[in-house]
């Protein structure tokens, strides 16, 4: 899993993701799980995520802190947006859309949490 690295917020040292670390044990600051970008561009692309038939939140399988073999999903995310141009007109915006996350499986937001939760849980 060398997509994410832990990474210590103040000195910038960098640890296993899979050891449990709170706070670095070189300058005593907290950590932060984070992309490991030059892994990233060897691994996805726009073009990859594009020509995916996968129309859900896992299609982005490589951003997410699972190993494909473990996804437990009921179709969550790949919700639709709606332009609300009255209301960015109002507020003074260019665009303002708004995302129907009331269209996941169980109609709420947490849904995709819930499935990299039971996915991660799995493993």
């Amino acid at each position: 899993m060398d997509t994410f690295l832990q990474k210590c917020l103040e000195c910038g040292r960098s640890f296993d993701v899979r050891e449990v670390i709170y706070r670095c044990p070189n300058c005593n600051s907290l950590t932060e799980i984070t992309f490991n970008i030059d892994a990233l561009k060897e691994k996805v692309s726009k073009t990859l995520f594009a020509k995916r038939n996968i129309y859900s939140m896992w299609r982005y399988v490589e951003l997410l802190p699972v190993s494909p073999e473990n996804i437990c999903s009921l179709g969550e995310g790949f919700t639709p947006t709606v332009k609300s141009k009255n209301l960015a007109e109002y507020l003074k915006v260019s665009k303002l859309n708004f995302k129907f996350e009331f269209l996941n499986p169980t109609g709420s937001f947490k849904d995709r949490g819930a499935s990299i939760l039971i996915s991660k849980a799995k493993e």
